[in-house]
């Protein structure tokens, strides 16, 4: 069985707003809402992964950042092992537009789009706790 291992982030903002992007079209769950982040590549921990990913993604740096949860989705053929972390970045957002197609802060007392890989429960576990 093929494991895939991804680093996610629960971005929050001085308003304990919730950074979202909305995934490019032609890819894995292209054109909903996810949780910024990405798959680890070889070597990487899952740390470092997360750094790459958001610098990839958004262009920017993360401020801080902390360990949250690890949520396992088993498959047929894989099993996704999803490490997320909640955080603030800094610098402004630079979208690659190869990865996706818009961003949106959403406040956290209004309900979420649904969104890709199951990350409406990651989010419903973190809103329990911030």
């Amino acid at each position: 069985m093929k494991i895939i291992t991804t680093s996610n982030i629960i971005i929050t903002d001085k308003h304990k707003s919730i950074l979202l992007i909305k995934r490019a079209n032609g890819l894995d769950a292209g054109d909903l809402w996810s949780l910024p982040g990405g798959t680890c590549h070889e070597g990487e921990t899952k740390e470092e992964a997360l750094i790459r990913e958001i610098k990839e993604e958004l262009g920017c740096s993360l401020a801080s950042f902390n360990f949250f949860l690890t949520f396992k989705t088993p498959g047929k053929e894989k099993l996704v092992i999803a490490n997320y972390f909640w955080g603030t970045t800094e610098g402004p957002i630079i979208l690659n537009k190869n990865e996706s197609s818009e961003y949106e802060w959403f406040n956290k007392l209004e309900p979420f789009p649904n969104l890709a890989f199951n990350q409406n429960l990651v989010l419903s576990e973190f809103l329990k706790i911030k």
